[in-house]
């Protein structure tokens, strides 16, 4: 493999390696590939740039481009707020009034891929959108586009009051609230859109993004237009109060113990494969393999059984997995992680030991 020497200026360093040491990346050598694939993607107009270069398989997909054009950042001021539909997508009390249309879930054979992308590190960003799609859905289902633009306004908008709370508290980065929400800049809300809503995959029109993946949300074809619309698992979701988005208050986790336990029964009932994905990782955890380095070889030997014949992941793609998955389950409430230098170490919490035998009940590791 090639060598390089990087000069960097000191606080993009400290970024790089506060990334690193919170579990998104396994090394900076991990980050460097990731970003140099994203350039070159978007520097050739690739949209899959949010998205490290992964093998086709049924586990996982890189992100096509966009399946319907929304409007640019100059357009924005002229986008109709939301909050104009007769309730406030981010206030709690105003969603017991709505009655949303709600659709049956995708099939899976209608899904990118069984497990969850590692890059979706986060449950918590889903929320608002999933909560402006209740108040644009009363009077029937919208189309694919509007919904990822108000979503996408509405994220921001909480994400800045998130952000609020993190400096409040002192938050370091990989704690914080506002993880995955995205910032006041083109990029950023590109990633949110594509990555945590939704879109359709043209080459064989399969759902890809986290709220499809979760079968939170279905998108239908109606003539010439995408609509997408709330299931039943996606307005529970939805109307479950959260400490930090709701309530605006310090909380140990982004999500209430409630959310989380909802989570892991949906996940359990819905996406077999993602809890078995799940009871793996705690697996391990509870056996005490607690090292980044520990558990990526581990849990290659668990990816095998998600590449197709000839396919091959990569040390990097199964790192990015590996990473979100911790990532997820921490925020669950059920993974706790503590550092020594730059080396993390992982461990069970109560909750996730409990979680575990649940797992385990319903699913075969």
């Amino acid at each position: 493999m090639a060598k390089r020497v990087l000069e960097l200026p000191q606080a993009l360093e400290r970024k790089a390696w506060a990334s690193i040491t919170s579990g998104f990346y396994e090394s900076f050598d991990h980050l460097v590939a990731v970003a140099i694939e994203n350039q070159l993607r978007a520097d050739a107009g690739d949209a899959t740039g949010w998205f490290p270069e992964t093998p086709a398989g049924p586990g996982l997909g890189a992100s096509p481009k966009s399946d319907e054009q929304l409007p640019n950042a100059g357009t924005r001021a002229k986008v109709q707020d939301p909050m104009n539909y007769g309730a406030r997508p981010g206030d709690f009390q105003a969603l017991a009034s709505l009655k949303p249309n709600l659709v049956p879930d995708p099939k899976d054979s209608n899904l990118v891929g069984a497990l969850l992308w590692g890059q979706f590190y986060r449950f918590l960003p889903s929320k608002p959108a999933l909560r402006v799609l209740a108040a644009i859905s009363v009077d029937g289902l919208p189309n694919l586009a509007l919904f990822k633009q108000y979503a996408g306004l509405e994220a921001e908008r909480v994400g800045a009051v998130l952000r609020g709370l993190d400096n409040l508290e002192g938050k370091k980065y990989g704690d914080q609230y506002s993880t995955s929400f995205p910032d006041e800049n083109e990029k950023s809300r590109v990633r949110y859109r594509d990555q945590y809503l939704a879109y359709v995959r043209p080459t064989d029109n399969r759902l890809d993004g986290m709220l499809p993946r979760l079968k939170f949300i279905n998108i239908v074809k109606d003539g010439g237009t995408y609509k997408v619309g709330l299931t039943s698992a996606g307005w529970s979701f939805a109307k479950i109060r959260n400490p930090v988005m709701d309530d605006k208050k310090p909380s140990r986790s982004p999500l209430s113990s409630e959310e989380a336990g909802f989570l892991i029964a949906h996940i359990s009932e819905k996406l077999p494969a993602e809890a078995a994905h799940l009871s793996r990782m705690l697996t391990l955890l509870d056996e005490g393999v607690s090292k980044r380095e520990e558990l990526n070889l581990r849990m290659a030997e668990y990816y095998v059984n998600f590449q197709e014949p000839g396919s091959h992941w990569t040390e990097g793609v199964i790192s990015t997995m590996r990473a979100g998955l911790v990532s997820r389950l921490y925020e669950l409430g059920a993974v706790a992680k503590s550092r020594t230098g730059l080396e993390v170490r992982y461990e069970l919490t109560k909750f996730g030991s409990d979680q575990l035998k649940f797992l385990k009940a319903k699913v075969r590791v």
